[in-house]
């Protein structure tokens, strides 16, 4: 038997340097601790977002996760710039949200928005692959680059 290296399924980029996925699919992670190594992590309610995107060789599933309250307080990040948590940032720029609607949102006394994030399956999306911080080699979705994709007529 003759032995052949494969080659790598990678994510496709479009010109613009863009990545373009479909959202497939919203988990809800209940709050929960895991044993990493000899100590234990715990872990807020989050949610869990899917995106099929195409790859070289086939569709690649690819995640990232949010916390699950929007907050209208921005914070600053590593990089000294200031912004708002992940999930707030993703809905404003997915027009879920926007300024005056948050704003709206931290006057009214209530527990939930009105927001539903299962309107956003099957949605179309555009973002930026960044370099992981944490796990060297791997390029993550940029959360702040995310933008819906217009539907060409």
């Amino acid at each position: 038997m003759i032995l052949k290296a494969k080659i790598a399924n990678k994510v496709a980029i479009e010109e613009n340097g863009l990545t373009i996925g479909e959202i497939i699919a919203i988990e809800e992670i209940e709050e929960h601790t895991e044993k990493e190594g000899k100590k234990e992590v715990f872990y807020a309610s989050q949610f869990e977002f899917q995106i099929a995107v195409k790859g070289t060789k086939k569709d690649i599933l690819m995640r990232f996760w949010t916390g699950q309250k929007i907050n209208s307080e921005q914070f600053e990040d590593d990089s000294e710039t200031s912004d708002y948590n992940r999930l707030t940032r993703f809905l404003l720029n997915m027009g879920l949200l926007d300024s005056k609607k948050l704003a709206e949102l931290d006057k009214a006394k209530i527990e939930e928005s009105n927001i539903e994030l299962d309107s956003l399956i099957g949605k179309k999306i555009e973002f930026k692959m960044v370099k992981s911080i944490k796990r060297k080699g791997l390029s993550i979705i940029d959360i702040k680059s995310i933008k819906p994709l217009k539907e060409s007529k």
